[in-house]
Order: structure tokens, then sequence, then C-alpha cells
């Protein structure tokens, strides 16, 4: 059975984002060089699973290159279909079906 991990990056309200899906609080905390853990995480993993208006984010403000190293999968939560790029796939079902996908692969 794989195992499913959580990174995420919150605001002290608890929020993800703010009102119109605002991301800038994350700049407010941001240090050069620094990246809270994130590349130690990512380089545990096989597979990255991420809702469409963060990477729509992270792919303007950082490069498809964040996400996409050739080294794993990545599903990208949307409602729109897209056709997949590289090793990134726009999943459009739900998403308790794609963990059920995951965790029940030995």
């Amino acid at each position: 059975m794989r195992k499913v991990s959580l990174f995420i990056a919150t605001s002290l309200d608890g929020y993800i984002a703010k009102p119109n899906d605002d991301l800038s609080f994350l700049k407010l905390v941001e240090k050069e060089g620094e990246d809270y853990g994130y590349a130690e995480f990512t380089d545990t993993i096989d597979t990255l699973i991420v809702g469409r208006k963060t990477y729509d984010y992270v792919i303007k403000e950082i490069g498809s290159s964040h996400y996409d190293n050739g080294e794993r999968d990545v599903y990208v939560i949307t409602r729109t279909p897209r056709p997949s790029v590289g090793r990134t796939i726009f999943y459009t079902g739900k998403l308790t079906n794609l963990i059920e996908q995951f965790t029940s692969v030995p």
C-alpha cells in the first residue's frame, strides 16, 4: 500500500488562500533560499497532487519545472479537462477515487 502525505501552506487563520485565490501571503514569510522543507519532502515522493489554481499560480510565479521535473507524476485536480503535458495529468474525477487508486496499489 502506498503512503499518502499532505504538505500544505496555510495562513495563520487557517486558510490556504485569501479571497479571490490570492496566495500573496506566502511572500510575506518568504526568505531567500528557504523552502520550509518542501524540497526535502518532495524528494521522498513519487507522485504529486495539486489543485489547479495552485498549479496555475506556481507555473506563473516559478515555472513548470517546480512540479514537473520528469521524475514523478503530477496530478492537477481540475473541473476542466485538459490534455496531459509530460508527466502532468489534469484529473477531473473525484479526489477520493484518485487516492483510493493510489492506496490500493501494492
